[in-house]
């Protein structure tokens, strides 16, 4: 095979009839296989190899795959093309309109590491030869007659847009982060002043007055029947408990009270006699 620009066919052992290889468009024959592997492997940004090096894998492909349709039978799969699998590639040969066998296609994807064996030896092997440089001159002139790959100021420019776009979204993203930050830390801020509040409260120096008792709890007076009372310095927080204290005594003194007025009227109850009652013996 010495040149892609006419259809040339090959014999399979297995089919009917010749096979075509057209040089075809950028939707069918070599230029789509070319136009698909050169994208395959410079534009997609996992990949991005040299084009020096992706023109050479892809002559040594075309290579492979129309040097393959005589070196094996083609074995029709379900969906009613045929499948030649050779050196890790698989030659997809369709049938036309007209029901002519043609080349459509390459598959390596199930045996990649063998596929790569193969197409690293076909460039070492046949790299210099007359019959693949011409193969290799002809992809090179596909991918410049249809412009498969942008000129070096496009594709910059297209890279500068993409990396753009990258620290836009970045951008974004830190300053929504950012806004979070901001309103956490005011959230935070806030809790800080109340308990600051707080703790200033119950730390704050007061004073407080209360009765003074005896050791029977008995409220101490004067002279003049004044209660006596006493000053407790303290803080706030001591305060509110010790008003608690003050308050729960006060309560606990009042029932005291209550208790002792009704056993007093019982005791006064129990005292009088039976005959006070109109009862005789």
């Amino acid at each position: 095979m010495s040149d892609i620009t006419d259809v040339i066919t090959r014999k399979n052992s297995s089919l009917d009839d010749d096979v075509r290889v057209k040089r075809g468009g950028m939707k069918e024959g070599l230029v789509h296989l070319i136009d698909h592997r050169i994208r395959e492997r410079v534009l997609n940004e996992k990949v991005q190899m040299d084009i020096i090096q992706a023109q050479k894998e892809t002559a040594a492909i075309l290579f492979l795959v129309i040097d393959n349709i005589n070196k094996a039978p083609a074995i029709k799969e379900a969906n009613g093309n045929y499948g030649i699998y050779y050196k890790g590639i698989k030659t997809i040969i369709t049938q036309d309109t007209k029901g002519h066998y043609v080349l459509s296609g390459y598959d390596n994807n199930q045996t990649k590491q063998e596929a790569t064996e193969s197409i690293n030896a076909v460039i070492a092997q046949y790299g210099n030869t007359p019959e693949f440089l011409g193969i290799y001159a002809q992809v090179g002139a596909v991918i410049t007659s249809n412009n498969i790959i942008p000129q070096p100021h496009e594709m910059s420019n297209q890279r500068i847009q993409a990396l753009q776009e990258i620290i836009s979204e970045k951008s974004n993203q830190l300053e929504n982060a950012n806004n979070t930050i901001q309103k956490q830390n005011v959230t935070i801020q806030e809790q800080k002043k109340a308990l600051n509040k707080e703790q200033a409260y119950h730390n704050s120096k007061c004073d407080i007055t209360v009765p003074q008792y005896d050791s029977k709890g008995n409220v101490v007076k004067d002279s003049q029947g004044n209660v006596k009372t006493a000053t407790i310095h303290c803080t706030n927080g001591v305060d509110h408990a010790l008003g608690k204290l003050v308050n729960m005594y006060a309560n606990l003194k009042y029932e005291n009270e209550q208790l002792r007025n009704q056993l007093n009227q019982q005791k006064i109850i129990s005292a009088k006699s039976p005959s006070d009652n109109g009862w005789e013996n």
